[in-house]
This record gives C-alpha cells, sequence and structure tokens, in this order.
C-alpha cells in the first residue's frame, strides 16, 4: 500500500493551461491479507505526520489537495495495481475497530522491506576509527535515466519553439525548465556522498564524477539529532515517488546531509536507524521526539476492504 498526498494546480496560462499534480508526502506499508467472503480483506493503518493539508472534497478553483492509495501485489498472471483517491482528514482518532495483530504483522513485515532496501543502496565500510557509510554514483538509474531523456526533450522542444517558430518567451522558458530538469537527474546520478568518523566528528565528502566538490564536519558533542527531509520528486508512467534525505542536524540547527535516495518515510525511517547504529548516534526515545521533531507522526486510520 502506498499513500500519497497530492497538491494538485494549475500551470501556464491561456491554451498552454494544464492540471499537474505536486507530492507532499508519502509512506508505503505492507497490508495484512485475510480471506474473506467476497474477496481478500486488507488490515493497514498509516501513520501520518501533523500540519498535512486535508482532503479537499469539493476540489473547486485551481488549486486543491487530495490524497491517493495505491494497491499493488504481484499475482500470478495479471499483477494488481490500482489507485483509489481517499478522504483523508485531521481527526486525531485512530481506529479501535482494526486487529492491533494484523497492523503490527503488517508494520512488521514493511520494517524488513524497508531494512533490506536501505542495505542495498549504502555501502558499509569498516576502517580504522569505525565504520563508514557509502552511498555510490549511479543510485537510482533508472529514474535519474528517465528524467534526463525526459529534460532533454523539453530543452529540444524550447529549443525548437525559438529558432523555428520565433516564439523567443515561451520557447526559453520551455527550454530553461527542460535542461533544468535534465541537469539535475544527471547530477543525482553522477555524484556521490562518503559518511565517516573518527574519535570526536563525523565527516562527510561529496564527490562528482569522482571528484571531491563539497567537505562538511560535525562533532559528535554537537549532535542533536537526525531529520529527514524530501529531497527529490519524481513522477513516472503516472506514479509519483518522493526521495528522502537524512540530515545530522546539531544544537545550534545547523545540518549536515548523511544519507539520500530513500523512497517514502518507512526507508527514511529505517535508514536512520542505521546511520544511527553504524556512527554510534544516540536517538532519543519516540516519544520524545515526537514533542520535539516536525517529522513524527500522528495517528490517522485508514482501511479498506476489497
Amino acid at each position: 500500500m502506498t499513500l500519497t498526498s497530492l497538491r494538485s494546480y494549475i500551470s501556464g496560462s491561456g491554451k498552454n493551461r494544464s492540471r499537474k499534480e505536486k507530492p507532499e508526502w508519502q509512506d508505503d506499508i505492507v497490508a495484512h491479507a485475510d480471506p474473506g467472503n467476497n474477496g481478500t480483506r486488507l488490515t493497514f493503518r498509516f501513520d501520518v505526520p501533523v500540519g498535512l493539508p486535508e482532503t479537499d472534497a469539493l476540489q473547486k478553483g485551481d488549486d486543491y489537495y487530495l490524497w491517493r492509495m495505491n494497491v499493488s501485489a504481484d499475482l500470478p498472471g495479471a499483477d494488481l495495481d490500482r489507485d483509489y483517491d481517499i478522504p483523508v482528514y485531521a481527526t486525531a482518532k485512530s481506529s479501535r475497530q482494526l486487529s492491533s495483530l494484523a497492523v503490527e504483522r503488517g508494520r512488521d513485515a514493511q520494517k524488513e522491506l524497508s531494512d533490506a532496501s536501505v542495505r542495498d543502496l549504502v555501502r558499509i565500510k569498516q576502517g580504522v576509527m569505525g565504520r563508514s557509510l557509502f552511498y555510490p554514483m549511479g543510485r537510482h538509474l533508472w529514474s535519474n535515466l528517465f528524467g534526463m531523456i525526459f529534460g532533454a526533450a523539453f530543452a529540444g522542444a524550447g529549443y525548437f519553439l525559438i529558432v523555428q517558430e520565433g516564439a523567443t518567451i515561451f520557447g526559453s522558458i520551455f527550454g530553461g525548465v527542460g535542461a533544468l530538469v535534465a541537469l539535475s537527474a544527471f547530477y543525482m546520478m553522477s555524484n556521490s556522498l562518503e559518511v565517516s568518523q573518527d574519535g570526536t566528528s563525523i565527516h562527510t565528502v561529496r564527490r562528482w564524477l569522482g571528484v571531491p566538490v563539497r567537505r562538511k564536519s560535525m562533532h559528535r558533542s554537537q549532535f542533536a539529532k537526525l531529520r529527514k527531509k524530501s529531497s527529490m520528486k519524481a513522477q513516472k508512467g503516472g506514479k509519483h515517488v518522493i526521495y528522502y534525505g537524512i540530515h545530522m542536524v546539531d544544537q545550534t540547527g545547523g545540518k549536515m546531509v548523511v544519507g539520500q535516495g530513500f523512497r517514502g518515510e518507512s526507508e527514511a525511517d529505517a535508514a536512520s536507524r542505521l546511520i544511527a547504529k553504524e556512527l554510534g548516534l544516540r536517538l532519543a526515545p519516540e516519544k520524545e521526539r515526537s514533542r520535539s521533531d516536525a517529522s513524527v507522526f500522528e495517528e490517522d486510520v485508514l482501511s479498506a476492504d476489497f
């Protein structure tokens, strides 16, 4: 199950107006499946962050918010892949009708999947001073290649509008956006990040095409918490994907990236656990973090029968 909060808005002007969608938040969870009289009953619960916009049931005007649930499964024959626009409101309540055991089984299964995905993405090396984390070039290769092709096509269309049609302003905007998308995708594909440690500090080195371009450090005594933040949003085949990065935050609010490229909140949470473990960072208990970190969840309940 994938739940996504989306902003739907009108872009462009005149005959070039079109409706687009921008994802604001996303998470995955494995549903617990039980046989029912009319098919299969799926039990699941998402914990949604505080402060996200509610569903706009009327959907009037050029700008409104909606929530979309994707249900997917690999099945013999045709796979299941269905989208449902569903109502989500900040009721601050949790369901008492859902089986706690079924919900926890689904969460445990999702945790295992997320932990495995993070281990596939991050290379862990043993050094003299302890473990280091390495995020190599070529992460999410196909998504970035698609972004490069998509951006290059837009840039080429902009060039055609300027040269052949004389539409300088519109062509420049069209081509500029396409070039920016293509360059961003190329950078995401061609950079790497190394996170190392010594007895007193955590160090990061950002490399582009193997050449160091940025170095940062944070003293262990200044570390306050880990914070996840969306770093890239992509769309492919009508599906929205949000990638998250992990920042070390010091006591003055300074930030240092120590992880990136994690798909959805569940992978970002799994990455935070791995980073804290390998770098020897102490995280606040979950209840304490829920009072101090804006990315912590307040329970909302969704259930569905199929």
